[in-house]
C-alpha cells in the first residue's frame, strides 16, 4: 500500500468503519503479515515514546518512566497485551453470536495501533511547541481513536450492539492488564513505591 492508500483508508476508518474492515480484508494479508505488522506498529510505538520521555519527561506518567531504561522489555509487554487481549476478544465474541475470526481481528487491531501511531506522532510534534496543546490534542485523539475502534471490532466481529463490545473490551483489558502486571514487576515496569508512601 501507498502512503495515499493509507491516508485513505485511515479517513475511511472513521467515515465508514465497515467498509474499511472490508477493505483490510480484501487485501489477503498472510497470517504472517499480520502479527508482522502489529510487531512493527508496537516497536515504533515504544521508539515513540522513549523519544517523548528523553525530550519531556515531566509529561509522561511516572509508571511509564522506566521504558526508557527498558524498552525491549516494554515493547515485548505491551505485544504480550495485545495478543492476548485480541485473544479473549475473539473468543468472547464467538460466545456472544459473533464470527470473530482470530486473523482477522489481529489484522483491525494492527490497524488501530497504526492509527495510535499517528497520533502518538503528531503528539510528539505539539509537545515541542505546545505541552498544552499536546495534551488536549491526546485526548481528543483517544476519544476518536477509542469510539472508532469499538466500531472496527464491531464491524470484523458482526456484532450490531456497540455495548456489547465495550464490555468485551474492558473484560479483557481488565483480564490481561491483571496477568500482566505480574510479567511488569518481574520486569522492573511498575515501579516501587517510595517508601514514606508505602508506609
Amino acid at each position: 500500500m501507498t502512503a495515499d492508500d493509507l491516508i485513505w483508508l485511515a479517513r475511511l476508518s472513521f467515515r465508514n468503519p465497515g467498509q474499511a474492515v472490508r477493505q483490510l480484508q480484501a487485501l489477503a494479508l498472510p497470517v504472517s503479515a499480520r502479527w508482522m505488522a502489529l510487531v512493527i506498529s508496537v516497536v515504533l510505538s515504544t521508539v515513540l515514546m522513549v523519544v517523548t520521555i528523553r525530550i519531556r519527561p515531566e509529561t509522561v506518567m511516572p509508571v511509564l518512566g522506566e521504558v526508557a531504561n527498558q524498552p525491549f522489555a516494554y515493547a515485548m509487554l505491551q505485544l504480550s497485551f495485545v495478543a492476548i487481549s485480541a485473544w479473549l476478544l475473539t473468543g468472547m465474541a464467538r460466545a456472544v453470536g459473533g464470527r470473530g475470526d482470530f486473523g482477522d481481528v489481529i489484522l483491525v487491531i494492527a490497524w488501530i495501533e497504526f492509527l495510535l501511531l499517528i497520533a502518538q506522532l503528531l503528539q510528539l510534534i505539539l509537545l515541542i511547541v505546545s505541552p498544552l496543546l499536546a495534551s488536549l490534542f491526546g485526548l481528543a485523539s483517544m476519544i476518536m481513536i477509542t469510539w472508532v475502534s469499538v466500531q472496527l471490532l464491531r464491524a470484523v466481529f458482526g456484532i450490531a450492539n456497540p455495548l456489547i463490545v465495550i464490555m468485551g473490551l474492558v473484560a479483557a483489558f481488565l483480564l490481561t492488564a491483571f496477568l500482566l502486571s505480574i510479567i511488569a514487576a518481574a520486569f522492573g515496569l511498575i515501579p516501587e513505591l517510595p517508601a514514606e508512601v508505602s508506609s
